[in-house]
């Protein structure tokens, strides 16, 4: 089993993509986000990455774009091999790894290696499903339409990127939600009823699909259908427009959300367990 630490993004990516490509929408998250970099090396300040090898033939690759968690990668078979030798490439590195996100099986086995090795205590941040949408199915109406966001919604995206962020215990201060609305924009979707009253994005291409996220619903415009409405209308746009499938991930821990996600047409097709790593204070 061989590791390799290549400085080279170029080369990482190269290696990547092929593995990757056949599982699009139970990996549209790592694949998503090192497509990304391929378009624009400087999309992340700080990043890692590894590549597991055996043979010559890379199994697992793994990669972390500082200040998220670590995303992983193996093939069947190879976990026991390749996972303890990317925690030890990780753990050598001078920057805090703050946790993991993939698969559930692949980040259960690899927070405990991580803990054996570096003492971290763990912590589920969230149990998530990976749910894949071919094909856009009728919902009942909502009151409003959905329609591109626009310069003047910033001050107001602001406020909600991070209420979301605070949702998923991610919370972000005001200047990096405000950069993050800003550079987003034109890929978000309101749902508008005389007001604006729910947001959702379509982030991170891969070949074939695309991921819908940053799902969100102000309290007092919950339970009228806006969320469910929106998600819809902009799965059917995505899907007309170029895009074999969309995906999107869910908390497991909100029934309605994924039942209402279910409803629209999609369907799970991994689970996934974000861990935190906890340094103990010594």
């Amino acid at each position: 089993m061989e590791v390799s630490y290549t400085k080279s993004l170029k080369n990482f990516i190269e290696i990547a993509i092929p593995l990757l490509e056949p599982h699009e929408d139970r990996f549209s998250l790592i694949f998503g986000i090192i497509l990304s970099l391929k378009k624009n090396p400087e999309a992340y300040k700080e990043v890692h990455h590894c590549v597991v090898s055996e043979d010559g033939e890379p199994v697992a690759i793994a990669i972390i774009t500082i200040p998220h968690k670590l995303l992983i990668y193996c093939q069947p078979g190879y976990e026991e091999k390749a996972l303890p030798a990317i925690a030890k490439y990780f753990n050598s590195l001078p920057c805090r790894i703050p946790g993991v996100l993939s698969e559930a099986s692949l980040s259960e086995r690899f927070a405990g290696l991580w803990s054996e090795l570096t003492g971290d205590t763990l912590k589920i941040a969230m149990r998530q499903g990976i749910y894949r949408c071919d094909k856009a199915e009728p919902v009942p109406p909502a009151e409003g339409k959905m329609r591109i966001a626009d310069g003047i919604d910033v001050v107001m995206l602001t406020h909600w990127v991070q209420q979301f962020q605070e949702y998923l215990h991610q919370p972000i201060s005001e200047e990096e939600a405000l950069k993050y609305a800003v550079a987003h924009v034109n890929n978000i979707r309101i749902w508008d009823n005389n007001g604006a009253v729910c947001m959702a994005a379509t982030l991170r291409p891969t070949v074939n699909a695309i991921c819908i996220s940053l799902v969100y619903t102000p309290e007092e415009h919950r339970g009228k259908g806006y969320a469910t409405a929106l998600v819809q209308q902009l799965t059917k746009e995505m899907l007309t427009k170029k895009y074999r499938f969309c995906v999107l991930h869910t908390d497991m821990d909100n029934p309605i959300s994924n039942s209402i996600y279910m409803k629209i047409g999609y369907n799970k097709r991994a689970d996934y367990t974000e861990y935190d790593f906890i340094e103990i204070k010594r």
